[in-house]
């Protein structure tokens, strides 16, 4: 199974099975601390904004969200964030994935390659305070990332 296969299937099954089964866990966002980067993106609010987003580069994704990285983290009690990176590192081929369960807002970075491929919101938007240093734990962002004053 490919890894792009393999993320269709997860998100599928998460959208078929999950969201009812979820809906609990949408209430309490600290159920997802401490579990793998990949079980965020299973969260019934972020499982199709993921498939949105993503476009041609579900292939890297899927594999950076299988890649070793700190387990989920929550800041400020609404966002959800971790990031994962491959063997060559987070310049080269990483992600962070960070998510207001408050707002169901994505916040996604993409290195593939040792190029940025993917940022969701796009380029020049604002992202949040919370989720600064955070970011700067991934440390392969776009230098321009611009987040909100404290």
């Amino acid at each position: 199974m490919t890894p792009a296969s393999a993320l269709r299937r997860l998100l599928f099954l998460s959208l078929f099975f999950g969201s009812p089964a979820m809906a609990a866990l949408d209430e309490e966002p600290g159920v997802y601390v401490g579990r793998p980067i990949l079980a965020l993106a299973g969260h019934p609010d972020a499982v199709a904004l993921l498939r949105q987003v993503s476009g041609g580069h579900q292939r890297a994704l899927a594999a950076a969200l299988r890649a070793p990285g700190p387990p989920i983290a929550l800041a400020d009690g609404r966002y959800l964030f971790a990031h994962a990176c491959l063997a060559t590192g987070c310049a080269m081929d990483g992600v962070f994935f960070g998510f207001d369960v408050t707002a169901s807002r994505l916040y996604l970075l993409l290195n593939r390659d040792g190029t940025h491929v993917l940022q969701v919101p796009p380029r020049g938007a604002i992202w949040p305070a919370a989720l600064a240093d955070p970011v700067a734990a991934f440390g392969a962002a776009p230098r321009r990332l611009t987040f909100e004053a404290p």
